[in-house]
């Protein structure tokens, strides 16, 4: 993308509280955002074992995260403490249960805590492809160090959204890239829905949360029918607000 993404206004959502996760196995800071797992091991060790128990980090209704299930079982997506779980029900067809317990583990899952967030609006439409230069300058432009990993997250009518949730059952043999679990995961589309997108930036972290050909790793959930997943592509229009971290809030406290 050679243009620049527009942008007016800003946002200022009520303050949060504080998050203390125990066994993670890397810190990020700030915004006590944490992964638990990696690409790289699932794919390429299948390490598909729980790395980490959700009832370890809730409860705590700042918590926003994303990733699979142990086993490759489903699609974690945390938003406020709410863990929204896909499952696949068949070859066409998956359902989503929210699962206030977290009695559920993972064999991925990246996490952060938010006490506030600072919005902008985008004046052109953003299409998937380009979301990593996009979120980049949007987040710039908010004061967020680009430079470190970081969530956003984006409430609007999308167009052209298409997801899936993984079914591990259905990946055969030593199937273990990236294109084997797509073509083992139950595939959703809607040409227009309202849909609450969460996503995790990072320049440096490619095989551990986000796949090597992007920055971004972005998860949906949408209202009506409730579905939620891995998102594969998606349209923003004009108009839509993008939410990022604001800087010095949400870090650990010693």
């Amino acid at each position: 993308m050679t243009r620049k993404v527009i942008m007016s206004g800003l946002l200022l959502l009520p303050a949060l509280g504080s998050l203390a996760v125990e066994n993670a196995a890397q810190l990020l800071a700030p915004w006590d955002l944490r992964t638990f797992g990696s690409l790289r091991a699932m794919f390429h060790e299948n390490q598909l074992g729980a790395m980490v128990r959700l009832d370890s980090l809730l409860p705590n209704q700042h918590l926003y995260g994303l990733g699979a299930l142990t086993e490759l079982r489903g699609e974690i997506t945390i938003v406020e403490g709410v863990p929204h779980i896909a499952y696949p029900s068949g070859e066409d067809s998956s359902h989503t249960q929210l699962d206030s317990t977290g009695r559920e583990s993972a064999c991925l899952l990246v996490v952060a805590e938010v006490t506030e967030w600072v919005g902008v609006t985008i004046l052109e439409e953003v299409a998937l492809a380009e979301f990593d230069i996009a979120v980049a300058e949007l987040a710039e432009s908010v004061g967020v160090d680009v430079d470190q990993a970081f969530p956003f997250l984006i409430e609007a009518e999308v167009a052209d959204l298409r997801w899936h949730v993984i079914d591990g059952r259905r990946i055969s043999g030593a199937g273990r890239s990236h294109r084997d679990h797509l073509g083992a995961a139950v595939k959703h589309h809607r040409a227009q829905a309202t849909a609450l997108l969460l996503g995790f930036y990072s320049r440096d972290h490619h095989g551990i949360f986000t796949h090597r050909d992007t920055n971004s790793h972005l998860h949906c959930i949408v209202r009506e029918p409730a579905a939620s997943g891995h998102v594969d592509h998606v349209i923003l229009p004009a108009g839509t607000r993008i939410r990022f971290p604001r800087e010095g809030y949400g870090q650990h406290a010693d």
